[in-house]
């Protein structure tokens, strides 16, 4: 369920006029421009290519970062802010919301879902460790798990999921841990009743989409059931104050946002 848009922070921008000279690292020569297209392919063990590289790098006297690099990086987003389609402007909001319920500190677990695909680049983040998203190996129901285990190894700082209905679906038995442990864990639920990434991919393709409508549970009552909190987002205020008191409460918080919600338009 990979989206091709979910590299565009690192990758998309490769070919701008500010000269940004891509390479590609892989042990496997057909995999090395399978995506993107590398002006610098290299084969042989990530490893030992990147170990390499630094030796180089630091012979050459260029390892130092560039001057430039804050305003390239700005430069970086703002082109990628440009090119975002209507679904991922409405990611964008959801973003900003969620940034400013949340401490610079804050640890953010995301799950294969198009609103962590876009999260990739929307969500701001000023400090290390703070952005955990399998966006290479695309494992469904990773966010909770990643989540709980951000809170218990480091409990002074607030940590939260987000996961798509479909992929919550994969670990949700996870609540009954977080439960027991007393965890304040902000839990969003992107619900579109659907793996929608390969809903699309199969629109675009002409395929029949078979297997990926599931129907969604109610996910109030199962996070009621599993000991937890539950709260439906009906607009960006209603979320950002869901966010808040989860942080603060005795035990995790499930938060619905549904992708048809009237506010999102």
């Amino acid at each position: 369920p990979c989206s091709p848009r979910s590299a565009r922070s690192v990758a998309a921008y490769r070919m701008s006029s500010s000269g940004w000279a891509s390479s590609s690292s892989s042990s496997d020569a057909r995999e090395l421009s399978a995506q993107y297209g590398a002006r610098v392919p290299v084969l042989g063990d990530a490893g030992a290519a990147l170990a390499a590289i630094r030796s180089a790098l630091e012979l050459s006297g260029r390892s130092t970062p560039r001057a430039d690099g804050e305003a390239w990086a700005h430069e970086v987003r703002a082109a990628i802010a440009r090119s975002l389609n209507a679904d991922e402007r409405r990611h964008a909001r959801i973003w900003d919301t969620v940034r400013a319920a949340l401490p610079a500190d804050a640890i953010m677990a995301g799950d294969m879902t198009q609103l962590v695909y876009s999260g990739s680049h929307a969500f701001a983040v000023e400090q290390e460790r703070c952005w955990y998203y399998p966006g290479t190996y695309c494992g469904l129901g990773v966010a909770l798990p990643m989540a709980i285990g951000a809170k218990l190894g480091a409990p002074e700082r607030p940590a939260m999921a987000v996961a798509g209905d479909g992929g919550f679906m994969f670990t949700l038995q996870e609540l009954a841990t977080a439960a027991e442990h007393r965890l304040a864990l902000p839990v969003l639920v992107w619900n579109n009743d659907a793996l929608k990434e390969i809903v699309d991919q199969m629109d675009q393709r002409g395929i029949p989409r078979i297997g990926v409508e599931p129907r969604s549970p109610d996910f109030m009552r199962l996070a009621e059931g599993m000991g937890c909190l539950g709260r439906q987002a009906r607009s960006a205020d209603e979320l950002g104050q869901s966010i808040r008191d989860a942080l603060a409460a005795d035990r995790p918080t499930v938060i619905e946002l549904r992708q048809d919600s009237a506010w999102l338009g």
